[in-house]
């Protein structure tokens, strides 16, 4: 098992007022990393941060005391995580965001990813009552998310194979050609896989 995401997001504790929540976005993309704060997917795999939506996590519709505006409570999210979320919001109170098993927890906290955990393929798996809800609410099981958390993990290794092979240009050992092809197949497998599922 792999663990859910390799950095917890840090918000910024006072950002700039603004009269509309969709001028954050710049800063909670930073924030979260230019990540899904629900599923941890890379944006640029979806189309960069454009695509990318703010989500209310406790929902608009829910909100009284808490501003529409209110830094803290915006996630910088994906199309697939925002739109399976929604409303969804089981106590019906913004100061409860689950009873233990039922409900949220925000994206933005250690706590988060306690919940949750990784197969050997990547796939989001739940470790709690609590992760289970949130797996079907926002739809965590979705087979894109762990292509993409094996893309992002090729990649790394493809950066580093890239700057060997750029040190020993006038010499590639056949060990390194090896490795080179075995994780381009690798990578033209995901992303093969990650455009069917887009298909789908």
């Amino acid at each position: 098992m792999h663990d859910f995401r390799e950095k917890t997001p840090v918000l910024r504790a006072s950002p700039k007022e603004v009269k509309n929540h969709g001028e954050y976005k710049q800063e909670l993309k930073a924030d979260y990393y230019s990540k899904c704060g629900y599923c941890n997917d890379a944006d640029h795999w979806t189309g960069g941060w454009r695509f990318y939506q703010l989500d209310h996590f406790v929902p608009q519709k829910y909100l009284n005391k808490i501003s529409k505006t209110e830094y803290s409570n915006l996630v910088y999210s994906c199309f697939f995580c925002n739109n399976s979320k929604r409303a969804k919001w089981p106590s019906k109170d913004e100061t409860v965001p689950n009873d233990g098993s039922t409900g949220f927890v925000h994206p933005g906290t250690k706590a988060y990813e306690s919940h949750f955990k990784r197969d050997l393929n990547g796939n989001i798996i739940a470790k709690t009552e609590l992760g289970k809800y949130m797996v079907l609410a926002m739809k965590l099981n979705l087979k894109r998310h762990g292509l993409i958390w094996n893309l992002e993990r090729l990649e790394i290794v493809i950066d580093e194979l890239e700057h060997e092979f750029n040190s020993k240009a006038d010499h590639i050992s056949a060990e390194l050609s090896h490795k080179i092809n075995k994780l381009l197949f690798q990578y033209r497998k995901y992303s093969k896989l990650l455009r069917a599922e887009a298909d789908a």
